[in-house]
């Protein structure tokens, strides 16, 4: 029986690694990282960045990204496919901001309301972006507790969160989500405040490649992590065979 591959988790904007644990898949060499800990300088772009950090990384596993980090783990398997057996996005967008060629994305007004907060406090800023998580989802009463409980071990530095939140605004991956570099399956909250669960559809992706989690807001953990776990171990498994 061939060994199972490793899993590099990337969580989402601002957000402790912690918070994708009881989502992910079991039994696997399991390897963290925060968009935060991919900087060393403010202008890095995201492919640099994920350049530098891929030496640390296994030579193949597979990808799963929550939010930002579902673009930067298709961000990985554009640039070194080799070493990205495969991909799965959760509550990701591939334009995370709309336009009048993309709807299904927050306006720019809501992005650049997030700018502003930002630059006022950040802990007030992550603490917004925490209720957001899980606005409209069935369960936001447990899930708010779940969120209570989590722990920065540090909290990133604002100017690691003002180039991370930059990439949100910046990436448009549309073309790349189209015809990915390696397989790739994403996730989408029914009931997700920051990323429409439309996005498949109007990307025009066969619907084989994503999935809408009923009553899942933006966040995948919480009362939705085993389920969502569930989704991820079959995935994984079809692309370990």
């Amino acid at each position: 029986m061939a060994a199972r591959l490793p899993v590099v988790a990337v969580s989402g904007w601002g957000m402790p690694s912690s918070l994708l644990d009881a989502c992910l898949p079991q039994g696997r060499d399991l390897f963290r990282i925060t968009p935060e800990q991919l900087l060393e300088a403010i202008e890095d772009e995201p492919e640099t960045a994920i350049a530098r950090r891929m030496p640390e990384l296994p030579e193949r596993a597979i990808w799963i990204g929550w939010s930002l980090g579902g673009q930067l783990a298709m961000q990985a398997s554009k640039r070194t496919p080799q070493h990205v057996a495969g991909v799965m996005t959760l509550c990701a967008n591939p334009c995370f901001v709309g336009s009048k060629t993309w709807s299904a994305a927050v306006t720019p007004q809501v992005f650049d309301d997030f700018q502003r907060r930002l630059k006022r406090s950040s802990t007030e800023t992550l603490s917004h972006f925490c209720s957001l998580m899980i606005h409209g989802a069935d369960r936001a009463g447990e899930d708010r507790r779940w969120l209570r409980r989590a722990e920065w071990l540090e909290l990133p530095e604002d100017w690691r969160l003002e180039r991370t939140l930059g990439w949100l605004g910046e990436l448009d991956q549309r073309p790349l989500w189209k015809t990915p570099s390696v397989p790739s399956w994403h996730l989408f909250g029914e009931k997700d405040a920051l990323v429409p669960a439309s996005a498949g559809a109007e990307l025009g992706i066969p619907e084989s490649r994503w999935q809408v989690m009923p009553a899942m807001g933006h966040w995948p953990g919480g009362y939705f992590a085993s389920r969502v776990r569930e989704c991820l171990e079959q995935w994984c498994d079809r692309v370990s065979e």
